[in-house]
């Protein structure tokens, strides 16, 4: 019972062979270990099937037996020898090494206490130990952390394949990969084999299941999900190693667009399509500094000027009330907007104002919006000050007089903003 008994010098080498495979393995854990135990023993059990290390047997049994099993074996030992167990581990202080708890002193001069205590009753002495462990909510991470390395360095001794380990942890039957804690385990594994590149080799496969706009949306409900860092960091990645792809294949703009599927999309719900995340991440790496302007121009050419709008205020993060004029966003917004239509077909040098005139109701509410803001900025000043300036050049050639602005501006109430 080599994982929940002592762990000598020479073990403790061949079971932790690096730092790195340790880091590696803390990694794993956080994503496993709630998950794993929550779902019962069946999943973990068909994963360590065919794995010959020592003590695989036992927990193999334990697990399929599972946690109320391995409570009533613990409960075998006497409750003078449990309690003096858990003593022991307390003035020992084993927990204080959580990420290296087979590795320290303190634990094995603990594992060494306790055989002693129960000489004579082997199996109790495993049990007793492991009723500490649960109480202390350890057993987990240091069981989990051996087991998966036992896992890997198994399969790398068989010679198995990528696709081998993707079929194995039943990868191929989920919903959404990057919300399965199994697919850790298998970039782990990959990672150490190094035939192929993780995220790429994923980008690959399930654009080919199911499709790029398949792919997207599945990246975004893994970005979504805020309790699965792990997921979220790798479906991250994957959609890096998809846009990577189509630059490396010279796609344009508008290849990414229907490769995406977005020219199906109706200008109703186009800024809501998951996919449009990954379009704007392409055309951003594609493009760069003339992402945004090319962005407009595509969505505007498409769907016109009010998609076009939204779509900047989405991606520059730009809010609808007061807090649009706090914004840092909203100077390279202007700047987009009077470059844009100053130079392009549609010119109007007044264009920036009259987008914002219409967001906050019309001109006179813009107006207020943009006094009483210039009053408050601080970093925004300059930019404020000039959509205000702006708007005082739009009125004079609009031939708007002096006279008539007071009287409109004390007509209107101030409209609710967006």
């Amino acid at each position: 019972f080599a994982l929940l008994g002592r762990v000598n010098g020479a073990s403790s080498q061949s079971t932790i062979k690096t730092e790195a495979d340790t880091v590696l393995t803390h990694r794993l854990l956080r994503r496993h270990a709630r998950s794993t135990f929550d779902k019962g023993g069946d999943a973990l059990e068909d994963r360590v099937i065919g794995i010959k290390v020592p003590g695989t047997a036992m927990i193999k049994s334990l697990v399929k037996s599972g946690e109320e099993t391995l409570t009533k074996l613990a409960t075998r030992s006497t409750s003078d020898k449990q309690k003096l167990t858990g003593n022991i581990f307390r003035n020992l202080n084993v927990g204080a090494s959580k990420t290296k708890l087979l590795e320290s002193e303190s634990y094995q001069a603990w594992a060494r206490s306790v055989s002693k205590l129960y000489k004579k009753r082997p199996q109790e002495d495993q049990a007793a130990m492991f009723q500490t462990l649960v109480a202390m909510r350890l057993w987990p991470t240091f069981w989990l952390k051996h087991l998966e390395k036992a896992q890997i360095d198994n399969w790398l001794a068989q010679r198995k394949t990528v696709d081998d380990i993707y079929d194995l942890l039943k990868l191929d039957t989920v919903d959404n990969i990057f919300l399965s804690p199994s697919l850790e385990t298998w970039i782990s594994y990959t990672t150490r084999l190094k035939t192929v590149r993780p995220h790429e080799w994923l980008a690959v496969k399930l654009t080919k299941w199911h499709g790029e706009d398949g792919l997207a949306r599945m990246v975004a409900a893994a970005k979504s999900d805020t309790r699965n860092l792990p997921g979220k960091y790798t479906a991250m990645s994957v959609d890096h190693a998809l846009t990577d792809s189509w630059l490396k294949e010279g796609k344009t703009l508008d290849d990414a667009f229907r490769l995406l599927r977005l020219d199906t999309a109706s200008k109703h719900n186009v800024l809501e399509n998951p996919a449009l995340n990954t379009w704007v991440l392409y055309v951003k790496d594609l493009k760069e500094e003339n992402a945004f302007p090319l962005m407009f121009v595509a969505m505007q050419n498409r769907y016109g000027d009010d998609v076009a709008n939204e779509l900047w205020r989405i991606y520059l993060k730009l809010e609808k009330g007061d807090n649009l004029f706090k914004n840092s966003a909203l100077g390279t917004w202007t700047s987009y907007v009077n470059s844009f239509y100053k130079t392009g077909k549609k010119q109007d040098e007044y264009a920036a104002v009259s987008v914002l005139e219409k967001r906050f109701g019309d001109d006179m509410d813009l107006a207020r919006m943009l006094y009483r803001a210039e009053k408050d900025a601080t970093v925004m000043k300059e930019t404020i000050a000039g959509l205000r300036s702006l708007q005082f050049k739009k009125w004079y050639n609009a031939n708007m007089t002096p006279d008539i602005i007071p009287k409109r501006l004390t007509e209107r109430k101030d409209a609710i903003n967006g």
